[in-house]
């Protein structure tokens, strides 16, 4: 009988959109971070009509800055003052950055999910381990 080996590694892709991080063919690049995956979670959130939207959690631990630097570049160009003198509050909170998400394993990978970014927040341990905790929703 053969013993046919399958590669059971959760996986996270995680790509920060509309951002300068982009490969040499104009597409978003895919930040590498199997290696810093703390925690992922992910929310179903129905409105009962058959509209599914998710909510997801990642959270990054000792993370690399290049992932965090890309997030901040995002948020910083979305919430520059000079932008809320141009367009309307509501048009900036539109705006939030989108991340592009797939999770799975290996051979076995979700479909590519863009969602918004909601929520960025940081932790500190007595271990001096950094975690990078981040939120967003798809509509």
């Amino acid at each position: 009988m053969a013993n046919e080996s399958i590669d059971r590694t959760a996986t996270v892709k995680l790509a920060v959109l509309g951002t300068s991080s982009l490969d040499e063919f104009g597409n978003p690049t895919d930040f590498d971070i199997r290696d810093q995956i703390h925690d992922f979670s992910y929310t179903v959130l129905s409105d009962g009509a058959g509209n599914d939207s998710y909510k997801f959690k990642i959270e990054l631990i000792n993370y690399s800055e290049s992932v965090h630097d890309a997030l901040i570049n995002a948020f910083s160009t979305t919430l520059h003052n000079d932008n809320q003198a141009i367009i309307g509050t509501m048009e900036i909170l539109e705006s939030f950055p989108k991340l592009a998400i797939q999770w799975g394993y290996p051979d076995a990978l979700s479909s590519i999910f863009i969602a918004q970014l909601s929520d960025i927040q940081y932790k500190f341990t007595q271990a001096k381990e950094k975690i990078l905790i981040i939120e967003a929703v798809n509509a």
